[in-house]
């Protein structure tokens, strides 16, 4: 009976360790993510759980960063929902490992503007951004992952 326990309880620290931590942002670091001044190529897509073509698009992000993960390039995801438990659940249920962030700002208003003045505010969105090299891109809606592939591979020639 003690192995058995003892036994759940390691599989029970072992779920913990590996849980993803969901790190909540304000609109100042939202600011510096998406105005970065480094040479890494940023991919940070803006999404929500009860976005369904979000949701699709997601195992994409994944395998992109699996893809790159030994080049400049980092997936982040930023979650645009209120409740920071519903993502963590969903987070760990779909077990993502590219970084997952949570806005943690009520004025949309506010914020939506400083990450494109364009966008209208409607998910999914991703921006591309290189910063010491001056590339930025903006797409509105979800993409395919040929087209995900194709904008990354075409902005790391341009950056050469």
């Amino acid at each position: 009976m003690k192995k058995i326990i003892f036994t759940l309880l390691l599989i029970a620290a072992t779920t913990i360790v590996q849980a993803q931590e969901i790190k909540k942002i304000k609109l100042v670091t939202l600011e510096k993510l998406v105005n970065p001044q480094d040479d890494i190529t940023y991919v940070v897509n803006f999404w929500a759980t009860w976005c369904r073509p979000c949701v699709k698009e997601l195992p994409y992000f994944e395998r992109l960063q699996a893809k790159y993960s030994h080049q400049k390039v980092k997936v982040i995801l930023v979650a645009v929902e209120d409740s920071e438990q519903k993502v963590k659940l969903f987070v760990q249920k779909k077990k993502i490992k590219a970084q997952v962030l949570l806005l943690d700002e009520t004025k949309s208003d506010v914020w939506i503007p400083k990450v494109n003045k364009s966008w209208d505010g409607a998910i999914p969105v991703t921006l591309f951004i290189n910063g010491k090299a001056g590339k930025r891109e903006f797409h509105k809606g979800d993409l395919t992952e040929a087209e995900l592939n194709k904008k990354v591979e075409s902005i790391l020639k341009q950056i050469k």
